[in-house]
């Protein structure tokens, strides 16, 4: 990984790009990372969704682009053109709807599988992050195990 920033951080030409260049590269990479993170948690068919609909978009905007330049170019009149641009618009808009009810049914999913989890298999946000901040683990256990009063003879531990 530091090898691929290394090597890209050269241009073609041999010479060294600036820290900004360099700082947006690692960023650019931290955020692929991520995406590809994000992705790999989801469903193969929520992913196979996703591309299906980002492709249908991507081909109606490269549609009515053309619809657009065909009409400076004369080659359509406006009337036809108004015509393909509301249908483009409609096939847009289904898409979207289409994804709306994708997300709707996913989270539906997600709150039944919460809900079918044990009480104590859930925990809270607040949980999450008071677990996660003081000792860096989201593990239900440390969280039990932190909140349990010490005996008075212990020795107490400074906080640090």
């Amino acid at each position: 990984m530091a090898m691929e920033i290394f090597q890209s951080a050269h241009s073609p030409q041999g010479l060294q790009q600036t820290p900004e260049e360099l700082k947006v590269l690692a960023e650019s990479h931290a955020a692929v990372e991520r995406a590809q993170s994000m992705l790999s948690s989801m469903s193969p068919d929520t992913v196979a969704g996703i591309r299906s609909k980002q492709a249908a978009r991507l081909v109606l905007a490269k549609e009515a682009e053309m619809v657009r330049n065909m009409t400076e170019e004369g080659l359509l009149t406006s009337k036809y053109a108004e015509e393909f641009l509301e249908e483009i618009g409609r096939d847009t808009h289904a898409i979207e709807r289409q994804r709306n009810k994708m997300y709707k049914a996913q989270a539906e999913a997600n709150a039944k599988k919460r809900q079918s989890q044990k009480p104590d298999e859930r925990m809270s946000f607040y949980e999450r992050t008071s677990v996660f901040l003081s000792t860096n683990t989201t593990d239900r256990s440390s969280l039990i195990a932190s909140q349990q009063p010490r005996s008075s003879t212990s020795v107490k531990q400074p906080l640090i």
